[in-house]
């Protein structure tokens, strides 16, 4: 299975469960009150006798003996009587059974049974125009479940839990702007990157500035915005990346598996954030898989987010102009630039 299939059937594995646990408490819940008002069993029992009865005779069967002989001699008359009949016998036991659980437990078995109740922890409800469809309750598990497997490192938090005021409003020596004023900016473009709705569609997101300014704390933000809409999220180290991209030998079928599919992963998330570009062990063949990973998902329209402490001139000279070229690209990328000191070392000093 790939990490997209793998991450769909977590979800759905979950909604199973909600089921069963659902379906346990409720089970607890009818034993309990049955056992503090005895009669809401033989009610109950009579109910679905009943209903027994109405199954054979809708298909012009009479039950057999093993059948009444189950029911018992206490509801053996049920079995004599026509749909009319039956029909009363139902109404007037629902009517006593509603009676009887509002009189046991004002809550009691009336209590909703399900986590969802618009869907019943199927996952599915059926639209107005008659389709199926998938419940929000499926995609809030989905989103979880893509979280999990994004490699997001787990002190990521969204952009309505970002703290701008960790920047302040002094000039940083040697930064061209207030570094407060400078990140309010960039989340705010990010944030729309984020939605897709931002940067004229850009798919690739740049950020750059000097270490501790909070470069990998935005391009979470962004991953788990994302997340956030049910779209498919990788983050993960330039090293990391750039390891799953080469190829190796491999020792069993298994690990050649977990490899293709984590590469496939990389390939074609929604949206992939590479962190910490320039930091890496670079060689000719790793730098041919970055350019064509960049490449190919910017043609596919894929958003991809890459930070880096060095700034474009620098991309330029340890990397050459082929992958400055490619953040330098207006139509494409949306760079962004944080400033400031140290923010590690700022809440430190706090």
């Amino acid at each position: 299975m790939t990490i997209r299939e793998n991450i769909i059937a977590a979800a759905e594995t979950e909604l199973a469960a909600r089921r069963r646990r659902a379906e346990l408490a409720y089970e607890q819940r009818k034993a309990a009150l049955y056992k503090d008002c005895p009669e809401l069993a033989e009610i109950r029992a009579r109910l679905n006798c009943i209903r027994v009865c109405e199954d054979y005779l809708s298909m012009e069967m009479q039950a057999p003996a093993a059948v009444r002989k189950q029911a018992g001699e206490q509801y053996a008359p049920l079995f004599e009587l026509d749909d009319a009949a039956l029909a009363r016998e139902r109404n007037k036991a629902e009517a006593e059974y509603a009676d009887a659980v509002k009189t046991a437990d004002e809550a009691g078995l009336a209590r909703e049974r399900f986590y969802c109740p618009r869907c019943r922890d199927t996952g599915s409800v059926t639209g107005p125009d008659g389709e199926t469809e998938r419940c929000g309750c499926f995609g809030e598990l989905l989103r979880a479940e893509i979280v999990k497997a994004s490699g997001l490192p787990a002190c990521s938090v969204g952009f309505d839990d970002l703290d701008l005021g960790i920047y302040g409003n002094g000039k940083a020596a040697g930064d061209a702007g207030e570094p407060r004023r400078t990140a309010e900016k960039a989340y705010k473009a990010a944030r729309e990157f984020a939605a897709g709705n931002g940067g004229d569609n850009k798919t690739r997101m740049f950020i750059t500035g000097k270490v501790g300014v909070g470069k990998t704390y935005l391009a979470c933000a962004v991953g788990l915005e994302a997340a956030a809409r049910g779209q498919f999220v990788f983050y993960g180290g330039i090293s990391d990346i750039l390891d799953a991209l080469q190829f190796r030998v491999f020792n069993s079928d298994e690990e050649r598996e977990a490899y293709d599919a984590r590469r496939e992963y990389i390939n074609g998330a929604d949206l992939l954030i590479i962190d910490d570009l320039g930091v890496e062990n670079i060689t000719d063949k790793r730098f041919e898989n970055l350019i064509t990973l960049l490449d190919r998902r910017t043609g596919d329209g894929l958003r991809t987010v890459i930070t880096s402490n060095l700034g474009l001139n620098e991309i330029a000279r340890v990397y050459g102009e082929r992958l400055a070229s490619r953040f330098a690209d207006r139509d494409n990328t949306l760079n962004l630039r944080l400033t400031g000191d140290d923010l590690r070392l700022i809440k430190k000093s706090k």
